[in-house]
């Protein structure tokens, strides 16, 4: 078995693109397996393309038997995807992919380092991250109908699409709320205001899937963004919950609730479906989520692996930021 960094697509490509296509079918239906199919060939060219992903293959046999991609951007590295031939399961093959993907992230110098794909495949990632020190957070996919999520017709909006204006505010909520969060190493993106703005900006530019304007919404109160919700399309007829955030001195009042039914009912107006989201299942927001009707779809495993060195400064920096968030509250 030997695994090596390739930058052109294998030849059996369509073979790994039917298996993750079935592997989405079963997930979000035979409409999120034909879009996959479509639209794969050209995107996973294009992200090899890019200087920031690194692509690995596992080769048996005269072929491609493993992939996996590596992403690295601004600090942090991710991998988002890993897949290993159904026939060539059972091999171990994964643990040389990860391995082989994570190393060179560690070298370039990255702080974080997230995984949590879903393996649309029979390996068991848990064995590949946790020898390499990732920390496990065992997660959930859940889903739900949109129409029944969404209050049309029984309340009135509290939330408008996020403007310009309210980006900077709003990338100060997320941060805010996070800064003493239990899950805040799953999140890198949101480490600080500027980076979660930037992560804002990125979900409205597409970037995790189609965004209407719309899908990225805020309740203000007294001159400032109080919570946010992020969204986009995940699949076709299939809404997804990106992020829920609500500033530490404006929880337990419904907010987020609100933003949730109000985002279910931006889905239902574009005529989409579902609304599906992942949650750590440890998470008390889990609970509001099953009370709004959401369903269990899938267990997933996210993995987390942080630099030593930079424990003791982003323990500085999430004291910095909740101090901002309690002067800013002061002053309204």
């Amino acid at each position: 078995m030997r695994v090596r960094p390739i930058d052109t697509l294998p030849d059996n490509l369509p073979e790994f693109i039917e298996e993750v296509a079935a592997g989405l079918t079963g997930l979000y239906g035979p409409a999120a397996g034909a879009a996959y199919r479509r639209a794969a060939p050209k995107a996973i060219e294009t992200a090899m393309r890019s200087p920031q992903v690194h692509t690995y293959c596992a080769q048996a046999s005269g072929e491609v038997a493993g992939l996996v991609m590596a992403h690295f951007q601004d600090g942090a590295g991710r991998v988002p995807f890993i897949h290993v031939l159904a026939r060539y399961c059972g091999r171990k093959i994964e643990h040389r992919l990860v391995k082989e993907a994570v190393a060179p992230l560690r070298t370039c110098g990255v702080d974080h380092i997230v995984s949590e794909c879903i393996a649309f495949c029979d390996i068991d990632l848990r064995k590949s991250f946790t020898p390499l020190d990732f920390r496990v957070f065992s997660r959930q996919l859940m889903m739900a109908e949109a129409q029944m999520v969404s209050h049309l017709g029984t309340a009135a909006s509290r939330s408008v699409s996020c403007t310009a204006l309210d980006m900077h505010s709003a990338g100060e909520t997320i941060a805010a709320a996070y800064a003493d969060h239990t899950e805040r190493d799953l999140h890198p993106d949101v480490q600080d205001p500027a980076a979660a703005e930037r992560y804002i900006q990125a979900t409205l530019r597409g970037a995790y899937g189609l965004c209407c304007p719309e899908y990225v919404r805020v309740i203000r109160e007294h001159g400032r963004v109080a919570a946010v919700i992020l969204g986009c399309e995940v699949a076709p007829g299939v809404g997804f919950v990106l992020q829920v955030a609500v500033r530490p001195d404006a929880q337990n009042r419904g907010l987020g609730e609100a933003l949730v039914q109000d985002l279910a009912s931006c889905f239902v107006k574009q005529g989409i479906e579902k609304v599906a989201l992942g949650v750590t299942i440890s998470n008390k927001a889990r609970d509001l989520y099953v009370r709004l009707g959401f369903e269990p779809l899938r267990d997933v495993e996210a993995f987390v692996w942080q630099r030593p060195s930079v424990g003791v400064a982003a323990s500085s920096l999430r004291k910095k930021v909740s101090r901002v968030a309690a002067r800013s509250a002061r002053r309204e």
